[in-house]
């Protein structure tokens, strides 16, 4: 092992992403719409059906946006930790789902306020605009 190598293994998972370019946080946009969004304070944005991966060296981010697509405005944010977080689409609602959440998104994103009951623990794909995740 080299000075090196023993160097990391004394870091916490933060401390290494801080030596070696920083935490990944990537955002999968599944819905057919562009996704803006402000990524603690920095603009940035996801095109429709795409990838975007975003370093930084903080165990936790907060993203800002609009939460409706087309006319009309309704700012949402939530709090992220490094993974990968969803974006979908419900009627003209983005649903964010952040990483490590089984795929679940927050019960607000359903009419009816309550996340659907499903055996198997995932959303069943009629919630989803396209079929689904």
């Amino acid at each position: 092992m080299t000075a090196n190598e023993q160097l990391f293994t004394e870091l916490t998972p933060a401390e290494g992403a801080n030596i070696s370019g920083g935490l990944d946080y990537k955002f999968r946009n599944r819905a057919d719409a562009l996704f803006p969004f402000t990524f603690n304070g920095v603009s940035q944005e996801v095109a429709p059906l795409s990838e975007l991966v975003v370093q930084s060296n903080f165990d936790q981010a907060v993203i800002a946006y609009d939460q409706t697509i087309g006319p009309g405005y309704n700012l949402n944010s939530t709090v992220l930790r490094p993974g990968t977080t969803s974006i979908d689409r419900q009627g003209n609602t983005f649903l964010v789902i952040p990483a490590n959440t089984a795929g679940v998104p927050p019960a607000a994103a359903f009419a009816s306020g309550s996340i659907p009951a499903a055996a198997s623990g995932s959303i069943p794909a009629a919630a989803f605009v396209g079929g689904g995740l």
